[in-house]
């Protein structure tokens, strides 16, 4: 602008490149350069330089920036294909993948994902050629993002309004429930029912279809939002506890359907059956004189509620001596009351007899329960045990006839290293009670566990209870421990009481195999003892034969209470050689001998033997017209206890 004159008629020269875009404003105070509009080729340094005729120059320089915006985002699926306004429908469940572009912009723009004006995803990237990406992914669509409005935007700068692109999203739902209304208030076997269907949340309608019999019955679909269809069937006596089936599917989405069921309570009037009470009873082979049992066995529904009438030839049977009817329902219950009416001329009874039959619930732990023997290598277990453990005391005391039914008991002993806890042995059996009337008392029952192959010298913890179909029972420790391999117990005499209920077995198992060496050394010995002194005796008695010495006759004492008579050594006059008179010997003229019962040490033992006339265990030797007896008690064992 040149203005040496006036300066409102200042010349005024503009650039090729802002011709009809710029506009240089005097009037405004301050002037100002307007250029419009704005290209990015205009962005660089402007200067406004002033000269005066008397004064300095005065340059100012201000740098000018265009911002560029981006273009229009671009929303397309992963073949490429452009998404506009309402896209879909897609299914539920399904994976949902949108790629969002851009071109340009200067500054590079942030390109963001946007769902009911919330951002959700703001992870995008820049490309070559001025390009930028956001790839939107949705693992499982769900019935929330139905008609949900999810928006592209991109943007570079706080000035101007961001670019963006919007679109709503279509989708086909899976029903969400479906319901059976049964119609008919009471289904009767032969008489038609109907029966309602309603499915719930599907978008579109959903498809409904019936399952009965085994067979697939379609109905027509009513309804806009909830689809509803009626089926009518006649159902049968075989029908009863059957289920109807009633299924729902959006036949847009695959392994959509659901299903709801309706078991069928079916009312008909009773079916008898009538069998002999017993297996072994045959028509054939009743004879008279017998005594017979019919079993009528019922099946209806309700259960009949009127007293069953017994017929003989047309004639009605009363109940009375020899004749006894029983009945037996096909009714699954853990609790059943049975009722007996008796009538006669007079009337009918006022109070019934009342049979209550009862589930037995879970056991009682063993009680009582002891170790009552143990060896080196194994203990046995005494418990005392009761299967009442679910009886009501109130309930037996005012309805004496109950039956309590118990399915089959276990009894479990377990073994437990006490030092480390480890499972060395377990040890169960059974008991089977199918039913137990309320008066019986098993609670004096023995339970005995029998646990072998233990470790010597160990102690162990013991846990012992019960289980049954029902439940497990409380239970109960013990402490025990293995006897040292030296330890024996192998006389049965000073075990007691309890070991008196062992078996043969469990003796033969707590003596074991050490105690049998050390029996058979012991009668090896005093066999060998008695071989010797016997020899000694025999050569003495010959001695004495050819002896000066003179012996008298000998007198024999008064009979004791056996059969034999006994001499003692003060009623002979024998002058026997000097070895001899230290010997004890007892003479007879009699082979069987009573014996001294008196504990003592053994007598003086020339030879032994048994025998089974007068002498009970008692042993001896018999020799030429003399027999000479020494009194031998039984061999005796010394229990060495544990210390």
């Amino acid at each position: 602008m040149d203005a040496n004159g006036n300066l409102e008629q200042a010349r005024t020269l503009t650039a090729a490149s802002l011709e009809g875009r710029a506009y240089f404003n005097l009037h405004n105070r301050p002037a100002f350069l307007q250029i419009d509009p704005i290209r990015l080729s205009d962005a660089g340094d402007y200067r406004c330089r002033v000269d005066f005729k008397k004064a300095r120059t005065v340059n100012t320089v201000i740098s000018l920036k265009v911002i560029v915006p981006p273009d229009e985002p671009r929303v397309a699926n992963v073949e490429g294909v452009e998404l506009k306004g309402l896209i879909g429908p897609f299914n539920e469940g399904d994976e949902l993948k949108l790629i969002c572009t851009t071109n340009g912009g200067k500054p590079r723009p942030s390109l963001t994902w946007w769902r009911d004006f919330a951002i959700i995803d703001d992870s995008f990237e820049y490309n070559d050629k001025d390009v930028t990406t956001n790839q939107l992914t949705i693992p499982s669509l769900a019935r929330h993002h139905l008609l949900s409005i999810f928006m592209c935007q991109a943007v570079n700068n706080n000035i101007t309004v961001a670019s963006q692109t919007s679109i709503t999203l279509d989708l086909n739902l899976k029903p969400t429930d479906v319901q059976i209304t049964q119609l008919t208030p009471l289904l009767v076997a032969d008489k038609e029912a109907t029966f309602e269907c309603q499915a719930f949340g599907s978008r579109p309608k959903a498809i409904l279809y019936w399952l009965f019999d085994g067979q697939r019955h379609n109905t027509p679909l009513n309804g806009d939002h909830q689809t509803r269809t009626t089926i009518t069937i006649t159902p049968k006596r075989v029908h009863s506890g059957d289920h109807l089936t009633c299924i729902a599917e959006n036949s847009k989405i695959p392994n959509s359907a659901i299903s709801a069921q309706l078991k069928l309570d079916i009312q008909y009037i009773p079916r008898l059956s009538l069998q002999l009470g017993s297996p072994t009873i045959s028509l054939n082979t009743i004879q008279e004189g017998n005594d017979i049992y019919f079993d009528c066995h019922i099946d209806a529904n309700p259960p009949p509620n009127k007293p069953i009438l017994w017929r003989f030839n047309g004639n009605v049977l009363h109940p009375q001596q020899g004749i006894c009817p029983t009945c037996e329902l096909s009714i699954d219950s853990s609790f059943y009351l049975s009722l007996c009416v008796a009538k006669n001329d007079v009337g009918l009874q006022q109070k019934p007899c009342t049979f209550e039959i009862i589930a037995g619930g879970p056991p009682q732990f063993p009680f009582n329960c002891q170790v009552v023997n143990q060896s080196d290598n194994a203990l046995v277990i005494l418990c005392l045990y009761n299967v009442h453990s679910n009886k009501s005391s109130d309930r037996v005391k005012h309805q004496p006839s109950t039956l309590y039914v118990y399915p089959q008991t276990f009894y479990i002993c377990e073994v437990y290293d006490q030092t480390s806890s480890y499972l060395v042995a377990n040890v169960s059996t059974t008991l089977v009670l199918p039913y137990l009337p309320s008066s019986s008392d098993t609670s004096n029952n023995n339970m005995q566990f029998l646990v072998t192959n233990l470790q010597a010298a160990t102690h162990f913890k013991i846990r012992i209870y019960s289980q049954n179909a029902r439940g497990k029972s409380d239970e109960t420790w013990l402490k025990a421990q293995t006897l040292r391999p030296a330890e024996r117990l192998i006389d049965n005499n000073t075990s007691g009481n309890n070991a008196s209920g062992l078996n043969t077995v469990n003796v033969a198992l707590l003596r074991g195999k050490p105690m049998l060496i050390a029996l058979l050394i012991g009668v090896a010995v005093v066999t060998v003892i008695v071989l010797a002194l016997g020899i000694i005796a025999v050569l003495r008695v010959r001695r004495s034969n050819n002896s000066a010495c003179d012996t008298p006759p000998v007198q024999p004492q008064p009979q004791q209470s056996g059969a034999a008579t006994m001499f003692n050594e003060e009623d002979e006059d024998c002058c026997c050689d000097e070895d001899c008179c230290d010997e004890m010997l007892l003479t007879s003229s009699a082979m069987q001998q009573q014996c001294n019962n008196s504990k003592g040490p053994p007598d003086i033992i020339p030879s032994f033997g048994y025998s089974s006339s007068g002498l009970e265990n008692k042993q001896f030797l018999s020799y030429g017209k003399q027999s000479t007896i020494a009194l031998l008690r039984p061999p005796t064992f010394i229990n060495e206890l544990d210390k």
